[in-house]
């Protein structure tokens, strides 16, 4: 909810607080992530759901989103850095 009010970086303080408190709850990963592209930060919602993606079982339906928002992610960032890898 807070992510579709436009609280970004409100939302991102309470997936920290969440995972501290469910380490291994991998959609925390995701939600974060979600999170943290509202917020245009790049870099942070790349790690989030790389992470998501590396612990997410297979069969996760978010997995297929968060490879699709990975992919545009770089696409994203390659520009912004001139294409430079």
């Amino acid at each position: 909810i807070m992510i579709n009010d436009g609280q970004h970086e409100e939302a991102v303080t309470m997936f920290d607080r969440l995972r501290e408190r469910f380490p291994d709850h991998h959609q925390l990963h995701y939600y974060r992530g979600r999170a943290n592209l509202a917020a245009q930060k790049l870099p942070e919602a790349k790690a989030d759901l790389e992470k998501f993606v590396s612990v997410a079982p297979a069969e996760s339906k978010e997995v297929v989103d968060a490879k699709t928002i990975l992919a545009e992610i770089e696409k994203a960032m390659a520009k912004k850095d001139g294409g430079a890898l």
